[in-house]
């Protein structure tokens, strides 16, 4: 926690999504993932043997995910590219914008960027944004996205686990389907922290992806909300 008395103030919007969030046709981010989720997509004995240390598994681990992601890439670009024409862009920039500090010169981090969909959103909305990513292939696709707004905002490659960036350099941070992927996200949360300005604001979307591939009862509800969706787009 970073709510001790000068340290960056910590808002964790898990799971929260604007009214009105635009939901994608079924298979449509499900493209390329394997059965298993984003873990089947690791293999595992690649990844530790007895003579590898942690630091070993966790670099290995961070290679397969960068993996799994430059393989989603363009298929998960395709969901940004629509979603900043629908009114879901307004709707997500007006939650982000009702929670950042107000005033000018504010600077933003977006963590895990991705395709782009926050720092362009943001950059458009005139913010200095930094947009950071590991998977090269993300930031590939979010520069194509940022079309006339590419020079206003820098996109460096770097590990959401240890930010490459001085103490109290930023106003905020955003981020977005994220915190899932990461293997030691107490790190990446000090980490964060300690880039924030005291004061600053976090804030963290997420929610529990593929829980359903563990759970039964959950399970149920996916296929049944697939089924529900399927029906929408063929009726």
């Amino acid at each position: 926690s970073c709510s001790a008395s000068g340290n960056p103030k910590i808002e964790t919007c898990r799971g929260h999504r604007p009214r009105h969030f635009w939901r994608p046709k079924a298979g449509f981010f499900h493209k390329n993932i394997p059965p298993g989720g984003l873990r089947g997509a690791i293999s595992s004995d690649k990844l530790l043997s007895r003579t590898q240390t942690r630091g070993d598994c966790m670099d290995a681990l961070l290679y397969e995910i960068e993996q799994y992601w430059t393989r989603r890439a363009e298929s998960y670009s395709e969901v940004v590219q629509y979603e900043m024409t629908h009114e879901n862009e307004a709707n997500w920039m007006r939650v982000i914008e009702e929670n950042l500090p107000q005033r000018r010169g504010v600077k933003i981090l977006d963590i895990g960027t991705g395709p782009g969909f926050f720092a362009i959103g943001l950059a458009k909305r005139g913010y200095d944004v930094t947009a950071v990513d590991y998977t090269q292939a993300m930031l590939d696709e979010a520069m194509r996205n940022a079309g006339p707004y590419r020079d206003r905002i820098r996109f460096l490659r770097m590990d959401a686990h240890s930010l490459e960036f001085a103490d109290n350099t930023f106003d905020a941070i955003v981020t977005r389907n994220l915190t899932w992927n990461l293997e030691r996200p107490q790190d990446a949360y000090n980490d964060w922290c300690r880039v924030l300005k005291p004061g600053g604001i976090l804030l963290n979307f997420d929610a529990g992806w593929y829980t359903y591939l563990f759970d039964e009862q959950k399970q149920a509800a996916f296929q049944a909300d697939r089924a529900n969706v399927c029906l929408l787009y063929t009726s």
